[in-house]
């Protein structure tokens, strides 16, 4: 971007009061070796990314106080909302369980996206919402509006948001497209549903999914660590006449997630099966099992799975135990300052009970 590589961006943070007098002194004499510095950390792959370091990865580094706050560090968010409040743009910070993974995937290439860090977000009509990391970015979305014949609004987001949802949208899509064209049912005159347990006999027959397959695999391995980093106490696979759903639970409340090709369902339960070491070939009866799941950072994250037939073929139900997730104070519980006052008068009385009731 060139206004986030220019002295300009460095001014800009001072006068909207991100960065203190010295602070900006000190950025503006080190970003070259600090540059250097984050760029030696990289992989030999990494660093061919013309966007791997720039301007903004270098202040954040620092973890400098907001302002010389000495309890809010400036962070990506902040810088961005300053730039979009300069270049009289909308900022979005990005929500994957509000995005179509429909939009993100297939109006744009995976390469010309993370190349130019911007992601269709949202289709309205024959209007396309693109966030961008490059306020300066007119030629980019004039070649979106032409390839797609569609109006392009603009809207700045943080390039970890752009390459996050890049990651976890198009790596999933591709796993499961490639999942669909390899094992979906190419017999155009099979009108029936292959999931229907009403057809347990001739689905026998038919060609499925195995759960060794790579892709499903891969998509599974998706959805554990989507879910994780949404904070997701369970994961719902259910399916319906024409698609399966993957809901996620999240705060008590199921979202749904995705709505994927029906032919995977299968694969997808067997390998959650395969894990669980249930029976893959039971598929008439209830099951229960568990998955103890190791994360990149060493979380050991428990899951008890169910599955249970339905109308039209097998659900499951996948509980994520995280004991990292545990809350560790009564203020990170989201009270309102009213509510919390209310809370802490009932807790201090000298008798009485408190229920806690809800979802687990």
């Amino acid at each position: 971007m060139k206004f986030l590589n220019s002295d300009s961006l460095i001014e800009l943070l001072e006068r909207k009061k991100i960065l203190t007098p010295k602070q900006r002194q000190f950025i503006a004499q080190e970003k070259g070796k600090r540059r250097q510095k984050l760029l030696r950390r990289l992989t030999p792959e990494e660093r061919k990314d013309k966007n791997a370091v720039d301007l903004i990865d270098v202040i954040v580094s620092y973890n400098f106080g907001l302002g010389g706050s000495k309890t809010v560090a400036i962070d990506e968010e902040s810088i961005m909302k300053a730039v979009a409040a300069e270049f009289k743009m909308e900022f979005r910070k990005l929500d994957p369980l509000k995005l179509d993974i429909g939009v993100v995937t297939k109006i744009i290439s995976r390469n010309f996206a993370a190349s130019h860090l911007v992601l269709p977000i949202e289709q309205v009509g024959d209007q396309l919402t693109v966030a961008v990391y490059h306020p300066d970015s007119e030629s980019v979305l004039k070649d979106i509006e032409q390839a797609n014949q569609v109006k392009v609004k603009a809207c700045l987001a943080t390039k970890s948001d752009i390459l996050r949802i890049l990651a976890e949208f198009f790596g999933f899509q591709t796993s499961i497209t490639a999942a669909e064209s390899q094992y979906s049912e190419r017999s155009h005159d099979l009108s029936l549903d292959i999931g229907n347990l009403e057809q347990y006999v001739r689905l026998s027959a038919s060609k499925e999914i195995t759960s060794s397959d790579q892709h499903i695999k891969n998509a599974v391995n998706h959805l554990f660590s989507y879910a994780l980093d949404q904070r997701a106490s369970d994961i719902h696979i259910e399916p319906k006449r024409d698609v399966s759903m993957v809901r996620f639970r999240i705060d008590g409340v199921l979202h749904t997630i995705y709505n994927l090709p029906k032919a995977v369902h299968s694969a997808l339960i067997s390998r959650v099966k395969f894990l669980a070491r249930l029976d893959i070939a039971e598929k008439r009866r209830p099951q229960d099992g568990r998955i103890k799941l190791g994360t990149k950072n060493e979380r050991e994250i428990e899951v008890r799975v169910s599955t249970v037939p339905v109308s039209f073929g097998e659900k499951v139900v996948l509980r994520l135990l995280d004991p990292s997730g545990a809350v560790e104070s009564i203020a990170k519980l989201g009270f309102s300052e009213r509510d919390y006052k209310v809370y802490k008068s009932f807790m201090n009385a000298p008798h009485g009970i408190v229920l806690v009731t809800g979802p687990t």
